[in-house]
């Protein structure tokens, strides 16, 4: 009877090595996504999120760090406020992170979006009350 145990290590050990090497430091520390929270007043707004998802003020969403957002609040009675949710990169975490593994941790921390952060998390939105529509009266 042969003892296969020796493969079982080494195929254990690579299995390691793959799964550390092919790991986005940026990814692992920060996520693929980032909470945002947003409050507005009135609250009870509801919240269009690249002009498909809707939340209702205030909330706090999970976005995929992965591109910029549009957000547009809307309430009846109040002129809309479009926000351009915006990323930059997280150098320090994509690249000091990957340090051993550069091109492959970073190659996965563009894919999953985990080497961006969004320019602000917490969305504060006074609404602007409508004017009334001028009538004449004859």
């Amino acid at each position: 009877m042969q003892n296969k145990s020796p493969f079982r290590r080494l195929r254990l050990i690579a299995g390691i090595t793959c799964t550390v090497a092919l790991s986005g430091c940026a990814t692992i520390t920060g996520g693929s996504k980032e909470a945002i929270t947003i409050n507005s007043a009135p609250s009870g707004a509801t919240v269009r999120v690249d002009g498909e998802m809707h939340y209702t003020t205030p909330t706090s969403i999970e976005l995929p760090r992965g591109r910029d957002h549009y957000l547009v609040i809307t309430e009846h009675g109040y002129e809309p406020a479009d926000i351009k949710l915006t990323r930059s990169f997280r150098a320090l975490p994509t690249i000091g992170g990957n340090i051993l593994w550069l091109l492959p941790g970073v190659l996965v921390d563009g894919f999953t979006g985990g080497m961006w952060k969004f320019d602000r998390n917490h969305i504060d939105v006074t609404l602007i009350p409508k004017k009334p529509s001028e009538t004449t009266h004859g």
